[in-house]
């Protein structure tokens, strides 16, 4: 999906720092099996076009499609969604937080900036365990909330920042 892709991409600019949580959120919340009707159709902003269908997301930049399944958990949230993404190497989630509006979606992520880091300490407290990656190169934070409570806490107090919007095409 091209949401995906923003989001990878999102990722790489944010440079040395990864963000995950140990399971995927909202904490136990049913897997969505399909995309929202009124989320499905052609989306774009000003690199790419995005095609979601029910299970897929597909990127036209780079022909790449995600599928919702094991490394791909879309689970509903207050408003909006949240898209879980695996990550291979340390089997840990990586979240992003997706509103939609009208004819855009926005996506919101977890970002090691300083506003944020201090939101997820005073949320979280212990919960919220900073490292280095194995190689030592890369900052790393594991969030792990107790309870969806603190996970919206998180997301209403200023613990993600916006990634990406993108319109609707179709």
């Amino acid at each position: 999906m091209r949401f995906l892709l923003l989001l990878l991409v999102a990722a790489a600019f944010v440079g040395c720092t990864d963000v995950t949580f140990p399971e995927p959120m909202p904490l136990k919340r049913n897997d969505l099996a399909a995309f929202p009707k009124k989320w499905r159709g052609t989306w774009k902003d000003d690199k790419a076009t995005f095609v979601v269908t029910e299970t897929t997301m597909t990127s036209t930049e780079d022909g790449e499609t995600y599928t919702i399944g094991e490394n791909l958990k879309l689970r509903r949230f207050w408003d909006g969604l949240v898209m879980n993404t695996k990550q291979e190497d340390s089997g840990r989630w990586e979240v992003f937080f997706l509103r939609r509006s009208g004819t855009s979606i926005t996506v919101n992520g977890f970002v090691a900036n300083e506003g944020a880091v201090s939101v997820w300490k005073d949320v979280l407290g212990e919960a919220c365990v900073a490292g280095q990656s194995g190689t030592g190169e890369q900052k790393t934070y594991l969030l792990a909330p107790e309870n969806n409570a603190a996970f919206r806490k998180l997301v209403l107090k200023g613990g993600t920042v916006p990634l990406a919007t993108v319109q609707r095409a179709d």
